[in-house]
């Protein structure tokens, strides 16, 4: 089975034995040049392809790295899990002493600033909610991806270290889905899975690869 050349641009994908997708906007993809060579081949035939899935994997941009950073600085202000504390002078300490004033004591200083840090991660994954449900009521995520950004949300939120090495892997894996290569990848695997149940494209068959682009989720 050939593999498919795809080439990704601004302005639209190239597709081999297709033609040419372009992104409308709103989710539309107009293609051009399909099976005849015409945008259109009759009424029976729209050509304006439709994606059923809103563009990008939705979710904040800074506020997990923002989150993280803070989970990471209130666990060395002050941990219960590893019994140590760090001082105004940037020395981490055994909670075994609880500090003079050189360091600002565990629980004046240490541990006050590690609230204040767990309350800010608290006041963020709060306002993380809410973009995340306004994604979604304006389309740009679907409800199965707003579920899946609110679930990592909240443990990224109240996880703690683990929270923060959720969050990291996480935005980690966005980005690598949202690379050019990984999409060029997935569309090549899915293309030609479907050419290998449907069989190349052509006039026959044009109404299952009009499904096919109706369907495909970026």
């Amino acid at each position: 089975m050939p593999m498919v050349k795809l080439a990704v641009s601004n302005s639209g994908i190239a597709l081999k034995g297709l033609g040419y997708l372009t992104a409308a906007g709103g989710g539309l993809w107009l293609a051009s040049n399909l099976f005849s060579g015409k945008e259109s081949q009759g009424p029976n035939m729209d050509m304006t392809m439709v994606n059923n899935a809103p563009q990008g994997q939705g979710g904040p941009g800074w506020e997990p790295i923002v989150g993280t950073a803070g989970a990471i600085a209130g666990e060395m202000y002050y941990s219960k899990t590893y019994g140590t504390w760090m001082g105004k002078n940037f020395k981490i300490y055994q909670q075994t002493w609880g500090g003079n004033g050189a360091t600002g004591g565990k629980l004046k200083f240490g541990k006050k600033v590690s609230t204040g840090i767990k309350i800010g991660g608290y006041g963020l994954g709060v306002w993380n909610a809410y973009k995340i449900d306004q994604q979604n009521r304006t389309g740009q995520i679907t409800d199965g991806q707003m579920y899946m950004e609110q679930g990592s949300n909240l443990i990224t939120t109240v996880g703690g270290l683990y929270g923060a090495a959720w969050g990291v892997g996480w935005e980690l894996g966005r980005a690598v889905t949202n690379m050019e290569w990984y999409q060029e990848a997935k569309f090549n695997f899915w293309y030609n899975r479907w050419e290998s149940q449907v069989g190349p494209p052509s006039q026959s068959n044009e109404a299952l690869w009009y499904y096919f682009y109706q369907n495909y989720k970026p």
